[in-house]
C-alpha cells in the first residue's frame, strides 16, 4: 500500500510528484454561462505545484481530477473545464469573476492546499487565496461545491461558507472538517459514485472515506428550503433551487 500524506496550508513537508495526467488546461463540449441552462457541466481546479508560496508541493491532486472526469464523461456532464497549477486562479471562484469558471458549470471541484475557511491557488492571475467572504456561489448555474482540501469545513468554515452562500442558489458545499490526504482517490471515487446514482451528500461520504481513516473527518453544508428539498437529489436531479426561505444543515462525521 502506498503511505498516503496528510496535507494543508500549514504542513510544509515536500512530496515526490508523478507525472501529471493534465496540464496547464484541458476542455470538452459546451459551456454556457447562462444562469440555469440546459448544459450539465463541471468545472474543476486542482493545484500541486505550490513553489514559493510556503506550502508544501502536492502530487495527486491533477490525477484526481482527470480520473473524476473520466467518471463523468459516462454520464451527461460531458462538458467541463479543467485548470492545473499556475492555470488555475483565485478569480475562477470569486464572486466578481467567478461566473465564468466556478459558478459557469452545476459542479465545481477544488483539489489543492486548503485551511478553516480558505483555500489557496498558485496562479498567474489572481491572488491565489480564495476566502470564505469573497464567495457567492449560485449567482451563475454552480449547485454543488466540493473542496478536496484540509478544513475548509471545520466548525468555523461550515458556519463561514454556510453563510457566505444563503439565498445564492447552491445545494452543496462539500469539504473536511480535519487534514485531508495528499491522494487521488477521493475525486476519483466522488465520480464513480455520482456516475453510480449515489446521492450527492452520500457520494461524498463514501468517496472520502475510502482514502482516509477514522482519525480524519469529513463535513459537508446542505442548503434547502420547503420548495427544494435536497437531501437525496442526484447528479441528475438538481432541479430545484433553495433560494427562498433557505435553510442550511451542517454534517460531519468519522473516516
Amino acid at each position: 500500500m502506498t503511505t498516503q500524506s496528510n496535507f494543508s496550508a500549514i504542513l510544509f513537508a515536500t512530496l515526490v510528484l508523478p507525472a501529471s495526467a493534465l496540464a496547464g488546461s484541458a476542455s470538452g463540449g459546451t459551456w454556457n454561462i447562462s444562469r440555469e441552462d440546459a448544459y450539465r457541466e463541471h468545472f474543476a481546479d486542482a493545484v500541486e505545484d505550490y513553489t514559493g508560496t510556503g506550502n508544501s508541493n502536492l502530487g495527486q491532486c491533477i490525477d484526481g481530477v482527470s480520473a473524476m472526469k473520466n467518471q463523468l464523461s459516462s454520464t451527461s456532464y460531458t462538458n467541463y473545464r479543467i485548470f492545473t497549477d499556475a492555470s488555475a486562479s483565485s478569480n475562477d471562484w470569486q464572486s466578481a469573476t467567478d461566473q465564468t469558471w466556478a459558478d459557469g458549470g452545476d459542479l465545481a471541484y477544488f483539489s489543492g492546499h486548503g485551511n478553516s475557511g480558505v483555500f489557496v491557488m498558485n496562479g498567474a492571475v489572481g491572488d491565489s487565496v480564495v476566502w470564505y467572504n469573497e464567495t457567492q456561489w449560485g449567482n451563475g448555474d454552480v449547485e454543488v461545491v466540493a473542496m478536496d482540501a484540509c478544513k475548509t469545513l471545520d466548525a468555523a468554515g461550515r458556519t463561514n461558507f454556510g453563510n457566505a452562500n444563503v439565498n445564492d442558489g447552491v445545494h452543496w458545499i462539500l469539504g473536511f472538517e480535519s487534514n485531508a490526504n495528499d491522494t487521488a482517490v477521493t475525486a476519483t471515487n466522488y465520480g464513480y459514485y455520482l456516475r453510480s446514482g449515489y446521492g450527492i451528500g452520500l457520494a461524498w461520504v463514501t468517496a472520502t472515506r475510502d482514502g482516509h481513516d477514522a482519525t480524519q473527518t469529513g463535513a459537508y453544508v446542505r442548503f434547502t428550503s420547503t420548495a427544494c428539498n435536497t437531501a437525496s437529489e442526484t447528479l441528475t436531479s438538481l432541479t430545484c433551487d433553495p433560494t427562498s426561505g433557505v435553510t442550511t444543515a451542517t454534517y460531519r462525521w468519522s473516516l
